[in-house]
């Protein structure tokens, strides 16, 4: 969570830089899927990690009202929550069908990720 609060704090200085609108929504989308993700896997809660990582990506832009060269967008708050519950809704269809997300990483992971699933039972 601190992780992604200071790079969107550090991400302030006008640099004179801009990313192009598609681009900028597709970055939010899977910025978030991916912070998602990688939470979820981490705190084995997906909808919690969902939840914490919206509040935070809301939190950041509200913030954003008050810097002088940032901008509040309602479409990054949906490109943020579309890339959360693309994640929430990809784990309810592979779980219906009997597949881990783990099944997707490289084996090593996948192998730790069942090592650490068996010793927590």
């Amino acid at each position: 969570m601190a992780v992604v609060i200071s790079g969107a704090v550090m991400g302030t200085a006008n640099t004179g830089f801009h990313i192009p609108h598609p681009i900028d929504k597709a970055a939010h989308f899977i910025g978030f899927a991916l912070f998602t993700f990688l939470f979820g896997r981490f705190f084995h809660a997906y909808v919690v990690a969902a939840i914490l990582v919206l509040i935070a990506g809301t939190g950041v832009e509200v913030i954003q009202i008050f810097m002088p060269n940032r901008l509040f967008s309602i479409a990054d708050i949906a490109a943020n929550c579309s890339g959360a519950v693309f994640v929430l809704i990809t784990r309810w269809i592979l779980d219906g069908a009997g597949v881990s997300l783990a099944y997707f990483l490289p084996k090593r992971f996948e192998q730790s990720y069942r090592v650490n699933s068996v010793a927590a039972h």
